[in-house]
C-alpha cells in the first residue's frame, strides 16, 4: 500500500535523520552552469572530487579581476576536503595542495553550499509546504516527486536569521531508500542567485551511484609526503610583514596618500621553502582618482614568490594582452581589464580596473587599481619601481 504524502515525507526525513552519511556522484545543471563531482559527507566531513566543470560567470570575473582561485580549467583536477575547520584543496595536475581556512570549495555559487549539501532534509516537515508531484524512474530506480514551497520567505529567531533562498523546489526520492534521486529548485527573482540563471530557469541536482556510510578513506585527507602543501592565513599587517621574506611598499603607498587595510592581509606560505604569495588591500584619497573624483581608488597588491594558480594566469594574461612600458630600465606590463572583459562594450557599473606586472630579482609584482586609468597607474607603479631599484 503506497504511503500518503504525510508518511512519504516523514519517513524521508526520518531516514536522513538516521543517517546523514552519504556517498555519490552529484551533477549540478544550471544555464550553461554544469558541474559533475565524487562528494562524500559523514557529519562536518565534506570530500568533493570533481570531473567536470563549466561556469561561464567565473570567466567573466576571471577577465575583469583575475581573482578566480581556481579557474574553469583547475577545477576537474581538484580534490577538496573539508573537515569541519579548513578546506584541503589538491591539485592533482600540479603535485600540491592548499589548505584554505573555512569552508572553501569551488562552486559557481560561492555563497551557496550545494556540493554535498542536504541538511535541509531534516526539517522538511517544519520549514516546507509539500504536496505530490508526478512520480517517475531516474537512472533505474523508482521515483516518488515532491513538491516543496517555503512556509514562509524568512524567519527571524534568536541569535540567527534564516533565508529561503528558493521559491519552488521540486525533489524526486527514490521509493526504497528515500534519497534523493534529483531536485529542481527555482530562486526568488530578488535572490543574488536568480541573477546567474535565465529568467525563471531552476537549479537542478541530481544523484547517482549512492552509497550510505561512505568509507572513512573518502573522506578524510592528508597531502602525502610528495605534495607541495601551503596554508592560507589572514594576517594583521604585522604579522604579514615579520613573515614576509622582503621589504613590502607600505611606507612608499602610504606617502603617495594609500592607506593600508592593516587587518586582513592574505598570505599563502609554504614554511618548509619560504615560498608563497602576500596580498594587501590600500585605499586612496578622492583627490588621487582620475575616474571619479568622487569616489576614492582602491588598490591590491600581490607579490610572489612562487606563482599558484591565480596569480600563474594573472601573469600569463598580462603577457598576451597587456602593453609594454619601461620604468626606471624594467620592463612593466599594462593590462586594462575592464576593456578585456567587456571586448569593447561597456559595463555598467563598475568602476575601470587595470593592473600592472612587473618582476624584480626572482619576485613578481601585480598591482590591480580600481577607479585608475592607465596612465594614473603608470604614475604609480614608478615611485614602487623606484623604490626596489638599488641606488
Amino acid at each position: 500500500m503506497e504511503q500518503s504524502l504525510r508518511e512519504f515525507v516523514v519517513a524521508v526525513q526520518d531516514a536522513y535523520m538516521k543517517s546523514s552519511d552519504f556517498s555519490a556522484i552529484q551533477t549540478i545543471e544550471a544555464g550553461d552552469i554544469r558541474v559533475t563531482a565524487s562528494v562524500a559527507v559523514n557529519g562536518p566531513l565534506v570530500s568533493i572530487e570533481y570531473t567536470a566543470y563549466a561556469d561561464p560567470f567565473s570567466k567573466l570575473q576571471e577577465l575583469l579581476l583575475g581573482s578566480v582561485a581556481y579557474s574553469e580549467e583547475d577545477v576537474p583536477n581538484l580534490r577538496a576536503a573539508y573537515d569541519g575547520r579548513g578546506t584541503w584543496i589538491h591539485d592533482r595536475s600540479r603535485g600540491l595542495a592548499v589548505r584554505h581556512p573555512g569552508w572553501f570549495v569551488p562552486s559557481p555559487f560561492p555563497s551557496l553550499r550545494v556540493l554535498g549539501e542536504l541538511r535541509f532534509l531534516s526539517q522538511m516537515t517544519s520549514d516546507f509546504l509539500v504536496a505530490d508531484g508526478t512520480s517517475q524512474t531516474l537512472n533505474g530506480r523508482e521515483g516518488r516527486e515532491i513538491r516543496l514551497k517555503p512556509r514562509v520567505p524568512f524567519q527571524s529567531q534568536f541569535l540567527r536569521e534564516l533565508r529561503f533562498p528558493f521559491r519552488t523546489a521540486r525533489i524526486l526520492f527514490d521509493t526504497e531508500t528515500y534519497f534523493p534521486l534529483r531536485i529542481s529548485a527555482v530562486p526568488y527573482e530578488s535572490s543574488p542567485l536568480a541573477m546567474l540563471l535565465p529568467p525563471k530557469a531552476p537549479l537542478v541536482l541530481s544523484y547517482r551511484d549512492v552509497r550510505r556510510d561512505p568509507p572513512d578513506a573518502l573522506l578524510r585527507y592528508t597531502p602525502s609526503d610528495d605534495v607541495r602543501r601551503f596554508t592560507e592565513r589572514v594576517l594583521t599587517l604585522t604579522e604579514a610583514l615579520d613573515l614576509w621574506p622582503s621589504e613590502l611598499p607600505i611606507d612608499t603607498l602610504s606617502g603617495l596618500a594609500y592607506s593600508a587595510d592593516t587587518d586582513h592581509v592574505n598570505i599563502i606560505w609554504n614554511d618548509a621553502s619560504s615560498q608563497g604569495q602576500i596580498a594587501l588591500e590600500f585605499n586612496g584619497s578622492p583627490a588621487s582618482s582620475a575616474d571619479t573624483p568622487e569616489k576614492p581608488p582602491r588598490i591590491i597588491l600581490h607579490v610572489a614568490n612562487y606563482l599558484l594558480h591565480s596569480l600563474g594566469r594573472k601573469k600569463a594574461d598580462i603577457a598576451s594582452h597587456g602593453t609594454e612600458h619601461t620604468l626606471n630600465g624594467r620592463p612593466v606590463r599594462i593590462l586594462d581589464r575592464s576593456s578585456l572583459a567587456a571586448a569593447g562594450n561597456t559595463i555598467p557599473g563598475l568602476p575601470h580596473i587595470c593592473e600592472a606586472f612587473w618582476e624584480i630579482d626572482g619576485m613578481f609584482w601585480f598591482l590591480l587599481s580600481e577607479r585608475l586609468d592607465e596612465p594614473s597607474l603608470l604614475q604609480l607603479v614608478t615611485p614602487l619601481i623606484e623604490s626596489q631599484t638599488p641606488r
